[in-house]
């Protein structure tokens, strides 16, 4: 019975959530009332050429009303797609997430994307990854 409440006791600070329901459903990361699946994403080994789009994950859990009003990236790389209306509390939404990887001439990716907030905050997110090359494939 004590190995059974110390496990679930670790089990609860390794969430870096308050609620246990939101790191089952992968809503790991929080900040300003937003429960993300994750703000940093490793895309791993990335082939030249075309675009990807990559799916994300957030519950709001915030009581006021809230939008996300904006975007902004530095790169080619945006967020193309997410929920333009006023968010509704513990509500689950999806965004995604394009990379333009044709002609960019980098080894590394390691960008950064943010919503900015009605409340004016903004939540950053944080891309990094590696372009296969000939040598490396």
């Amino acid at each position: 019975m004590k190995a059974i409440l110390i496990g679930l006791i670790l089990f609860g600070f390794a969430c870096k959530s308050s609620n246990i329901a939101d790191y089952e459903t992968g809503l790991k990361d929080i900040i300003h009332n937003f429960a993300i699946d994750s703000i940093q994403h490793n895309l791993g080994n990335i082939q030249y050429g075309g675009t990807q789009r990559i799916t994300k994950h957030f519950k709001y859990l915030g009581k006021d009303s809230i939008r996300i009003i904006n975007i902004g990236s530095n790169d080619p790389h945006y967020i193309c797609d997410y929920p333009s209306g006023w968010l509704k509390k513990d509500s689950i939404y999806q965004f995604e997430v394009c990379f333009w990887h044709k002609n960019y001439n980098k080894k590394k990716i390691a960008t950064q994307m943010r919503f900015i907030l009605s409340n004016n905050k903004k939540i950053n997110l944080r891309f990094k990854g590696t372009y296969l090359t000939l040598e490396n494939k």
